[in-house]
């Protein structure tokens, strides 16, 4: 049996991963392609990390190329519970074949006790 796999959205990277000291800004890059013959639109539905980070998407080209740019809040502006944080951005897309995208997230810090 022989078989191709299109794949209608490209991302990279699936995952991003912050790892540093707290009191610097930390930013991560998620690019976004449209792999079908139509435009893509992305829609944010749920973002559960909103007390570490702050996102934002820009659209490179047109309904085909999109950049999701992560960045870490100062945690002298934030409570700090705890070194490690895990969660996920949640974007709805306008493509029957791929409705939804799940960016993960994950982090540690070296706090200083």
């Amino acid at each position: 049996m022989k078989g191709s796999v299109k794949v209608c959205i490209y991302l990279l990277p699936r995952r991003v991963s912050f790892f540093g000291d707290p009191d610097k800004k930390i930013i991560r890059k998620v690019d976004i392609k449209a792999m079908l013959d139509r435009p893509l639109t992305l829609n944010p539905v749920k973002f559960d990390l909103k007390d570490r980070l702050k996102y934002k998407i820009e659209e490179i080209q047109k309904g085909r190329m999109f950049r999701i740019s992560f960045e870490t809040i100062p945690f002298e502006t934030i409570p700090v519970t705890g070194k490690m944080f895990q969660g996920s951005l949640k974007l709805q897309t306008n493509y029957p074949e791929k409705p939804e995208l799940v960016i993960w997230i994950r982090g540690r810090f070296a706090i200083k006790d």
